[in-house]
């Protein structure tokens, strides 16, 4: 039953795709992860029947991420397209960690921009491994519009590629990466898929 499952993707045999509870539909999820990860499904499924996922359509799904990751790594991904969009809960002062959208919001202060409670703050991350928190991300409203932090979107970009093709074999380690220690996606949404049906899913 899809309506009582939270996480799971597919293609109707109209050619809709659904989704829910993946990073696609994540409201802070950067718009090219999004769009990677869409298209990451639809090629999968593009496919005569359901053996050719794990053959053709895995096959075509895995150079599309060959294809990502190089062009993440090589810095040709518009900064824009890399955007985290998240909302300050709170009012800026009553944070104690300095996560990432509160780092950009507290940057954003800094240049005298007001920033209050229910603001939308929009941030890219420079530098994640810096041990200053302020360093890691950068607001994306005041930024150069060219540096990014490659390793980190690298890793978002696995974190979406695993969600869709770790059931059919597929790992980080084949591009060198370690493993992520746990995969949260607790996630919901709120409306239902539409009752058709269903040429191919993956949960």
């Amino acid at each position: 039953n899809m309506e009582a499952q939270k996480h799971y993707f597919g293609v109707l045999t109209n050619g809709e795709l659904v989704a829910r509870g993946i990073e696609m539909r994540r409201h802070d999820t950067p718009r090219f992860i999004m769009e990677f990860q869409r298209k990451l499904i639809l090629t999968l499924f593009d496919i005569e029947n359901s053996e050719q996922v794990r053959t053709e359509g895995y096959g075509r799904a895995r150079e599309l991420v060959i294809e990502s990751v190089r062009k993440v790594m090589e810095g040709k991904v518009q900064v824009r397209d890399l955007a985290v969009s998240k909302v300050l809960r709170r009012p800026l002062s009553t944070y104690a960690r300095a996560i990432a959208h509160v780092s950009a919001a507290k940057r954003l202060a800094e240049k005298g921009k007001e920033v209050k409670e229910g603001d939308v703050v929009e941030f890219v991350h420079i530098d994640s491994k810096n041990r200053n928190p302020l360093c890691r991300v950068s607001p994306i409203e005041t930024h150069d519009g060219r540096k990014y932090d490659k390793e980190k979107y690298r890793e978002l970009l696995m974190n979406a590629t695993e969600t869709i093709l770790s059931t059919l074999g597929f790992s980080r380690r084949e591009f060198g990466i370690k493993t992520r220690k746990a995969a949260h996606l607790d996630l919901a949404m709120k409306e239902d898929p539409p009752e058709k049906e269903i040429k191919s899913i993956g949960i």
